[in-house]
């Protein structure tokens, strides 16, 4: 008899019986986690919790879903934007339809409660992403949960909603664990291509990973190079030639768009466009800004552990440190992009620098295991950490229990609810001037019966148009007659920035207040006599 088949309990019954229980399986057998995987799982879990309760923000989502119902109601493309079909726009490319149509069969199966849990769910991804991609760098578990966890902090200020960045922002993470891996397996050859064929589909931001992998196809050359001289004995190695194959299969892999290649020359040209500039998300980083102290503040982590790190610098980390640090100082919208790559770069020199200082500890006995019965129990206690978060997140409990949440408790205060309300009740139809950030969710509420003069896909409005709408939205003295020029039937205004514009337009005698509240009011234009 071995150990492990010995009787765990032996006891008598109250009747003088003999109870003896036998166990079903060895210790050795059990599975369980380590206590850095459990650490990981509960990062995750509150990761998908936070970002469960932040509320949908009622900006260019809306848009989005509006795109997807068109392409969804007519079974193809749009071939001009179809928010304003009456007024010259840019030429027309919605690069990240698929995503447009994921979100609208999302929102039209489950409601909004949907798009509450797609956005925890790609978040959570994201966040794993980095811990896949900081432990495909031999960095231990606890600092890639640690590295996972400053990834969503630091992205906070500029993920505050469902997108489809989010689907860019996971394909990302994906990438770079890619560019750990390839050097030393072959396995991202193969689900590179399929990634950036679905990425290009999905949202414009696919060059940034092209980028790290021509970063990483570089960085190899020149270190191969370095150890073998000549440029014809370093394209010999294996790790050389696999980075230069995933790019040039990635580049491929991008092609396979509505657009063909000539997506690639477009998305390039995507941040050129002036009318960004006035964006803030568009504008440059800034320090007073809360993504300004966390960009910052990274700079100054960054610095230190470059100066304490015992591990090389390599140049793959220099040159995506350069290329994501530079983007990030001139547009805001970068950030997102830098919360990602920021800890993968800065991991491993933390996890070095830790291993260098810390205090050292005694050795494990030779031959000592691991204590299986708590590896288990840690199993146990990752499922009930899951189950919890399932359980306490406001999306799944309200699609577990059928009980949807009022509209009101999942999207942002600043949402013009009760605005949008009176429009639809009103049966208000025409083309209308409206703030950017509630043009979009005006259009989807009405269900496209209100037609703005410009709205948060600013890239699709001509400079003159961009121009007038500036001229309006300050309330010029000459805005009625701009307004004029376009037909313009309502104008609404928000008092934050429109006190000007909505005090010209109530002494005007061809302007009628249809609705007002306490932040915002609706006039009708009243079309000049003939």
């Amino acid at each position: 008899m071995t150990a492990s088949d010995r009787p765990t309990v032996d006891v008598r019954a109250p009747n003088g019986g003999r109870i003896v229980l036998w166990p079903a399986m060895g210790t050795q057998r059990l599975p369980g986690l380590s206590r850095w995987s459990l650490a990981a799982v509960v990062t995750l879990a509150v990761v998908f919790l936070a970002a469960s309760v932040t509320p949908l923000n009622h900006t260019d989502l809306w848009g989005h879903l509006y795109f997807g119902r068109w392409i969804v109601e007519h079974g193809r493309l749009p071939p001009s934007d179809p928010f304003r079909p009456g007024v010259g726009v840019e030429p027309f490319l919605n690069v990240p339809w698929l995503a447009q149509v994921l979100g609208y069969l999302a929102v039209n199966t489950l409601g909004l409660e949907g798009l509450v849990l797609g956005q925890a769910v790609l978040v959570t991804l994201s966040a794993a992403g980095v811990m896949l991609a900081v432990r495909g760098r031999g960095v231990p578990a606890g600092w890639a949960t640690a590295a996972a966890a400053a990834s969503y902090l630091l992205a906070l200020p500029v993920e505050g909603t469902i997108r489809p960045q989010l689907f860019g922002v996971v394909a990302f993470s994906a990438t770079l664990w890619a560019a750990a891996r390839l050097p030393v397996r072959r396995h991202p050859l193969l689900w590179l291509p399929p990634l950036f064929a679905l990425w290009a589909n999905v949202h414009g931001s696919f060059p940034m990973g092209l980028a790290v992998l021509a970063c990483l196809a570089v960085s190899e050359t020149w270190e191969a190079r370095a150890a073998h001289r000549t440029l014809l004995a370093a394209c010999r190695e294996k790790a050389v030639r696999r980075a230069w194959l995933a790019l040039v299969a990635s580049v491929a892999g991008a092609c396979l768009n509505p657009c063909g290649p000539y997506l690639l020359l477009a998305v390039a040209g995507f941040a050129g466009n002036g009318n960004l500039e006035g964006i803030s998300e568009w504008r440059p980083m800034v320090l007073g800004s809360l993504s300004g102290v966390l960009f910052f503040g990274s700079l100054l982590v960054t610095a230190l552990l470059l100066r304490l790190s015992p591990r090389r610098i390599s140049l793959l980390e220099i040159l995506l440190f350069l290329l994501l640090a530079t983007a990030s100082l001139s547009a805001i919208r970068m950030m997102a992009w830098w919360a990602i790559v920021w800890p993968w770069i800065v991991a491993p020199h933390a996890a070095a620098v830790w291993l260098l200082y810390r205090r050292t500890r005694p050795a494990e006995a030779p031959g000592a295991r691991p204590d299986r019965r708590a590896a288990f129990a840690r199993l146990l206690a990752a499922a009930g950490v899951v189950l919890l978060a399932l359980w306490w997140s406001p999306g799944t409990f309200a699609l577990l229990a059928g009980r949807p949440r009022a509209e009101k408790s999942i999207l942002s205060p600043d949402t013009p609810i009760a605005l949008a309300d009176a429009m639809v009740s009103q049966r208000l139809h025409g083309r209308f001037v409206a703030p950017i950030d509630w043009a979009d969710y005006l259009v989807w509420r009405t269900g496209g019966s209100v037609e703005p003069l410009v709205h948060t896909h600013v890239h699709l409005i001509t400079p003159t148009v961009w121009g007038d709408f500036l001229h309006i939205r300050a309330g010029s003295p000459d805005w009625l007659e701009i307004a004029d020029r376009y037909r313009l039937r309502y104008v609404v205004v928000r008092f934050a920035e429109n006190r000007e514009l909505f005090g010209r337009a109530m002494r005007s005698p061809r302007c009628r207040l249809v609705y007002k509240d306490s932040r915002s009011a609706v006039l009708e234009i009243i079309p000049p006599p003939l």
